[in-house]
């Protein structure tokens, strides 16, 4: 019997170049689908979640980390580019991937993922992070299928 390696990255000479970080098992990824305040998300695939409804506040659904438990996963020293939020539409930036420090809080330049909008950015050193979707509005409708895409480019 041969069991996976489940570890998260320790340290920056572990954080692979080129391999999507966001892959299943997402945080609720053991539910297979839930709902959350208005949302369902369901898990299609391990690459794919397909999100529907209308949200009925301001949210965050966690995919990677706990920002309650303090737990995220480290990104190392070097650039990175978050995508995966094609689907949700050209005018719907009500919906966003997050990349943000595990405490919560934004980088000095806030991390965000939306239909036109694939952020590459840069980790000077090595920070431990969380990654949200984020519905930003009461009444906000999706739906569709997403990929969540963190890659580490170099």
């Amino acid at each position: 019997i041969c069991r996976p390696n489940y570890k998260q990255y320790k340290s920056a000479e572990q954080t692979p170049i080129g391999e999507n970080l966001l892959n299943y098992p997402w945080v609720y990824g053991a539910l297979k689908e839930s709902t959350s305040n208005g949302i369902t998300f369901a898990v299609k695939d391990k690459n794919t979640i397909h999100i529907s409804g209308t949200n009925m506040s301001e949210t965050d659904r966690k995919l990677k980390g706990n920002v309650e438990t303090g737990m995220g996963f480290k990104l190392s020293v070097g650039t990175y580019e978050l995508s995966g939020m094609d689907n949700v539409g050209v005018n719907n930036v009500g919906v966003a991937l997050q990349v943000r420090k595990v405490d919560g809080t934004d980088f000095d330049t806030p991390i965000r993922c939306y239909t036109g909008a694939n952020p590459t950015f840069t980790i000077s050193e090595d920070t431990d992070v969380i990654v949200l979707l984020h519905f930003g509005s009461n009444g906000y409708t999706v739906d569709c299928d997403i990929t969540p895409t963190l890659i580490r480019k170099s």
